[in-house]
């Protein structure tokens, strides 16, 4: 353990100036373009508001925590989470050949409201059966999605083609929300957008440690790998996106750079938009919230930026046990889900 990651005061000192320039940034970012939005922030209010998050939140942790045993899947089924797994083959309808879908579901008849998730590149509801869980123990079904498509191919049309089938289930109600993380942050923002996800009943959507400009995360990436440890957690996350890549680049494959474009589908985005950030995050770097939050105001969204302190779900899984700061970002990150799908939740369905 590093004396910087784990220096107790001056950590926090350090993480709480963080923040303020955070706020600061985003305070001039709207600013600039001339938005009538302001966020207020002192390092003393950071500390007292995440202390209070943190007691308002323990019921939250309580839950979190509490389905710690449920990541054996295989005895999901006694803790009322019941799992399918199958493959379909849509042909021309999804452009590709086969769709993989994961669901969870609570037991019961329902209906039960639709989370669509992704956890970016080749991870998913499979990989984080704790999330899945966990969100179906609150009464949603979580639907992940496994095909061929991926951050450069749009993998919204295949959330889109399992949601279309999804509906035909008789515990499925008429509302679904996405939630990403990191690169799937993109896929919950481009289903936000896609007037067929809209139809079939998207009411909202999440992103968590998500990018504004791909442009700019692949030369970040790229300076990122070339100058840390190649044994670093980020080092390593970011390697895998490189190696995703595949050799192209911005200057040499615009068009697919182009196809995994969040930019020009804000203004197409027709419900409300949470984001949620880590100040410390070295992934994705905290700008990328702050300039898409700007730009949806700029379009005159219903968005919603919430920055967390340390490094957001992008830290070392196991600071997430061991690490206060990063605790707290993780406590902070579920309970703004949480409250934002119950405000969903309190909205009528059309």
């Amino acid at each position: 353990m590093t004396q910087y990651k784990y220096g107790g005061c001056k950590r926090l000192i350090s993480e709480m100036k963080k923040h303020s320039d955070a706020v600061s940034l985003l305070n001039r970012k709207l600013k600039d373009t001339k938005l009538d939005v302001q966020c207020t922030s002192t390092r003393s209010m950071v500390i007292s508001e995440s202390i209070q998050r943190t007691i308002q939140s323990i019921k939250n942790v309580k839950e979190f925590i509490s389905s710690i045993p449920y990541t054996l899947d295989f005895l999901s089924f006694l803790f009322n989470v019941e799992r399918k797994d199958f493959t379909m083959n849509f042909g021309q309808h999804s452009g590709e050949n086969n769709i993989d879908i994961t669901y969870y579901k609570p037991m019961g008849d329902g209906p039960f409201d639709v989370i669509l998730f992704d956890s970016g590149l080749r991870t998913g509801v499979r990989e984080l059966p704790l999330i899945a869980i966990w969100l179906a123990r609150m009464g949603y079904v979580v639907v992940g999605v496994y095909s061929e498509r991926e951050v450069f191919k749009d993998e919204g049309k295949d959330f889109v083609t399992a949601l279309s089938f999804m509906r035909y289930l008789p515990f499925v109600s008429k509302r679904a929300i996405p939630i990403g993380i990191s690169s799937g942050g993109a896929v919950a923002l481009r289903l936000a957008a896609d007037q067929t996800a809209v139809q079939l009943g998207v009411v909202g959507s999440i992103a968590i440690d998500t990018y504004y400009d791909i442009r700019r995360m692949h030369y970040y990436a790229h300076n990122y790998v070339a100058t840390h440890e190649p044994d670093d957690h980020r080092t390593k996350v970011l390697q895998r996106y490189i190696d995703y890549e595949k050799g192209v680049t911005p200057e040499k494959d615009p068009e697919v750079f182009a196809n995994a474009d969040i930019i020009p589908i804000i203004p197409q985005i027709q419900v409300p938009v949470l984001l949620v950030h880590g100040v410390s995050d070295q992934i994705v770097p905290v700008e990328e919230s702050i300039d898409l939050f700007t730009a949806l105001k700029q379009h005159k969204k219903e968005a919603y930026l919430k920055l967390v302190v340390g490094e957001g779900v992008h830290a070392p899984p196991i600071d997430f046990v061991f690490d206060f700061i990063d605790t707290i970002g993780l406590i902070e990150t579920i309970a703004a889900v949480k409250g934002f799908l119950k405000t969903l939740k309190s909205k009528k369905a059309d």
